[in-house]
This record gives structure tokens, C-alpha cells and sequence, in this order.
């Protein structure tokens, strides 16, 4: 999502901003709590990648507001603060289901952690854009 991240970009949003709370909480606070459970119970079958795979989705059922040309530091925080209602849960979990099976996903998941791990090796961590 290009125009995403130039957005965050545009406003200084790193992930940590929005993300830390979403971690935390394993999206206790973000979704409903049958949701909340769905996403657990992935979680536990497919491993750590579906924190980020379902944040992924939150972020592309925002995308609309994030990159309004009206948005604002403030008005991005907080719709990624905000409480997330899925229009249709089953189509957002094999969505994230999909994404979890995919190779491709994977591979990516796994060029991410190295890149990150290569900028910490080299204390080059602080500057990145998460």
C-alpha cells in the first residue's frame, strides 16, 4: 500500500504509534471479542506473521481515511485507535487465512525480519520508518 506509506511518511506515523497498543493487547481493544478470539486461535496455529498479516487488514480497511487528502497526524492516530467492526469477519479471517498459506507472504515476512535484524546489527535502527 504505496499510498499508505507515503501518507505515514507525509505525517511521521511509525508503527509503533498505532502498533504497540494492537501487540500488546493481541487486538483485545481493537476488534469485537469474537473476533478477537478468531484471530487468537490463528495466532496459535500459524504463529507470530498473524499480528502483522491482521494489521495488514486493519490498515486496508482504513486505507480510504489514511490517505484522505484532509488527514491529519491526529485524525490518522486516532482511526487507528479507534474501536474496528468488521463488515464481514468471515471474509476478514480467510483473508487473513489466504495471506498466511501464501509462500509469497511468507518469503516477504522473512526479507523483512533480516532487513530489520541487518539495521540493528548496524545501529541503524533508530532512523527506520516502522
Amino acid at each position: 500500500m504505496p499510498d499508505v506509506y507515503a501518507a505515514f511518511e507525509k505525517h511521521m506515523i511509525s508503527a509503533s504509534s498505532y502498533a504497540t497498543k494492537w501487540y500488546i493487547t493481541l487486538f483485545a481493544n481493537t476488534v469485537p471479542f469474537q473476533t478477537q478470539l478468531r484471530i487468537w486461535d490463528a495466532l496459535l496455529l500459524e504463529g507470530q506473521d498473524v499480528l502483522v498479516i491482521t494489521s495488514l487488514a486493519l490498515i486496508y480497511a482504513y486505507r480510504s481515511i489514511l490517505t484522505a487528502p484532509n488527514a491529519s497526524f491526529e485524525t490518522i492516530l486516532s482511526t487507528l485507535s479507534a474501536f474496528y467492526i468488521p463488515e464481514d469477519e468471515d471474509l476478514m479471517m480467510q483473508w487473513i487465512h489466504r495471506m498466511t498459506k501464501k509462500s509469497e507472504t511468507r518469503l516477504m515476512m522473512d526479507g523483512w525480519r533480516k532487513a530489520w535484524q541487518e539495521l540493528v546489527r548496524n545501529k541503524q535502527d533508530g532512523g527506520a520508518l516502522l
